[in-house]
């Protein structure tokens, strides 16, 4: 088996913690990477309906854009909380999601999402 820490880079975008409301990640920059991936760990709590999960890009890190449903990978809900991935086929240098709860939630959930960029650009370190 090979090693693929050398290609690949983690970046947290929403800390661990109990959300009741809509959780706002963090933007992460893909500079020197030709690919996204976004781990997302939940936790079940009083969420009903699951999480919408809303994808912006921008060129310059300030003026951010909806992110095409069409390049959009996977899907957030409860049906699966753990291990639940999703990315997206757009260009933009910078990315950035949020989570919001689709029903009223009571107790809140446990999230936590990291960003893996992967296929590095140039040589690895």
């Amino acid at each position: 088996m090979r090693d693929n820490r050398s290609n690949i880079k983690v970046v947290p975008v929403i800390e661990p913690g109990v959300y009741s409301g809509k959780a706002e990640g963090k933007s992460v920059d893909t500079a020197g990477y030709d690919s996204l991936t976004f781990a997302i760990s939940m936790v079940e709590g009083g969420s009903s309906g699951g999480f919408e999960l809303a994808m912006e890009h921008s060129d310059d890190g300030k003026e951010w854009e909806l992110v095409r449903p069409n390049n959009v990978l996977g899907e957030a809900g409860l049906d699966a909380p753990f291990g639940y991935t999703g990315g997206t086929t757009g260009h933009r240098r910078y990315v950035r999601l949020s989570l919001a709860p689709k029903g009223k939630s009571t107790k809140g959930t446990g999230i936590a999402v990291m960003a893996i960029l992967g296929h590095r650009r140039g040589p690895s370190s």
